[in-house]
C-alpha cells in the first residue's frame, strides 16, 4: 500500500484479518487483535530492523487491519527458488 497522508507517500504493508461472523467471538477477537498490535509495537521498537514497525492499526466494517513498515527485498520463497534449499541457520 502507499501512505497517501504523508508527503513521502511511503510504501507500507496492510494486513487484514477478517474474523468469523460469530458475534459472540467478536469481542474476544477484538481483544486479541489489540493485544497483538501492542506487542508488535513494543517488539518493533527494539528489533534493529528485524521486525517491521507498526504504523497503525484499526477496525473497519468488522475487519481488523495492521499497517506495517514495508521492507524491500526478496521473500523466503523467492530466495529458495533462486538459491535452492537452505539450512535452518541460513533461514534465520
Amino acid at each position: 500500500a502507499e501512505d497517501l497522508d504523508l508527503p513521502s507517500r511511503r510504501c507500507c504493508v496492510l494486513k487484514q484479518l477478517k474474523p468469523i461472523a460469530d458475534s459472540q467471538q467478536y469481542q474476544l477477537i477484538q481483544e486479541r487483535f489489540d493485544r497483538e498490535a501492542a506487542i508488535l509495537e513494543r517488539l518493533s521498537e527494539g528489533s534493529n530492523g528485524q521486525i517491521p514497525k507498526l504504523y497503525a492499526y484499526f477496525t473497519e466494517s468488522n475487519m481488523f487491519y495492521l499497517v506495517q513498515e514495508w521492507i524491500d527485498g526478496l521473500t523466503l520463497t523467492q530466495k529458495v527458488s533462486q538459491q535452492g534449499s537452505m539450512t535452518e541457520d541460513e533461514v534465520q
